[in-house]
């Protein structure tokens, strides 16, 4: 992934969200390092639709002190190859995350973004690192194992990353309920039809059982032709990674990295197996290895059984999908073969 800010809005934006923006937006905007202590020049590349690869931001200057890219800790995170081709420092901690962004146009007023949020911000932080997307949200919390910052997200409140970022996974009589930055391993050898204006993506946390598993749906019959464009090929490019890494593997349960989709999003309120969205900036699809997940219960309860101590369960995180207790056993739920 790589980063930068707006200058005039003072807004997060990840690279790959460029492509999907609008083009007038883009060459008119000025763009830097989101870092206070240096803020040198981001150029947005790869953006219009003839273009082959993601689109990013660029930094052809060296850091300056007291930027992230020098944070040791960042070091050791550091596990994008695009940062380090395109020299794009780590995501800093987002405190907004702006919701109320319209998926057709790419951006909504850009310009005027910063005040329409005003209320809603904390006192005390009148300057909170702000995105539309959740791109870079993802970024943090995948590469740094304090999740204990806040992040706001009007009109739903404040709440920690911990308790704002739920795994997806099954067990009896368990209902999701909240809104929140869902997120969970999605089968790899389901192909998306280009043209369709409603996607269906199947995880592999299932009913056991019944084997019906979760899904997401996400309509982007709203979204403009290049947003459907660049998701459509970035999830494509990440299902065929996986799909490759997973069939090359001898024993299925002996992966270490996973296709895993992050939206913002509630379940549906009859299909308890079943969540919706259709923001072109909620929602994010990468081939990950093993991350710091934390353990979070605060977003679903068991039906029949709303008792403190029935939610009191063992963590789990995408390292554990092959435990035959939580219904998310690798091997099992999903078909390797031929689509």
């Amino acid at each position: 992934m790589t980063i930068a800010k707006d200058s005039s809005t003072d807004e997060i934006i990840h690279g790959n969200d460029l492509r999907g923006m609008d083009d007038f937006y883009i060459k008119t905007t000025s763009f830097e390092c989101p870092y206070e202590p240096c803020k040198i020049k981001a150029t947005p590349c790869s953006f219009t639709m003839k273009h082959v690869n993601q689109s990013y931001f660029r930094y052809g200057d060296k850091h300056k002190d007291g930027c992230g890219i020098h944070d040791p800790r960042y070091k050791n995170n550091h596990t994008s190859n695009d940062e380090r081709k395109h020299n794009s420092p780590p995501a800093p901690v987002i405190s907004l995350l702006k919701i109320d962004v319209k998926p057709r146009g790419g951006v909504k007023n850009a310009r005027n973004i910063k005040n329409e949020n005003h209320k809603d911000e904390k006192k005390g932080n009148e300057h909170p690192v702000s995105s539309s997307s959740i791109k870079p949200v993802v970024d943090y919390y995948i590469n740094n194992s304090n999740h204990n910052e806040q992040l706001s997200i009007p009109p739903y409140g404040t709440r920690s990353y911990k308790d704002t970022f739920q795994l997806i996974f099954y067990k009896n009589n368990i209902r999701y309920y909240k809104p929140a930055i869902y997120y969970g391993v999605a089968q790899s050898n389901i192909r998306l039809h280009e043209d369709s204006d409603k996607h269906c993506i199947t995880f592999l946390a299932r009913d056991k059982k019944t084997q019906k598993p979760f899904t997401l749906e996400i309509d982007v019959s709203d979204w403009n032709k290049s947003q459907k464009d660049v998701f459509w090929k970035e999830y494509e490019k990440q299902r065929k990674e996986a799909d490759r890494y997973y069939k090359g593997l001898k024993d299925k349960r002996n992966a270490k990295k996973y296709l895993t989709v992050f939206f913002f999003g509630m379940p549906d309120e009859n299909d308890k197996f079943l969540f919706k969205t259709n923001h072109f900036k909620l929602v994010y699809v990468a081939f990950l290895g093993k991350f710091e997940s934390s353990y979070n219960d605060s977003n679903y309860y068991i039906e029949n059984d709303l008792s403190v101590s029935s939610l009191n369960e063992q963590p789990i995180s995408l390292s554990d999908i092959d435990h035959k207790n939580h219904e998310y056993n690798i091997e099992t739920s999903l078909d390797f073969s031929s689509p």
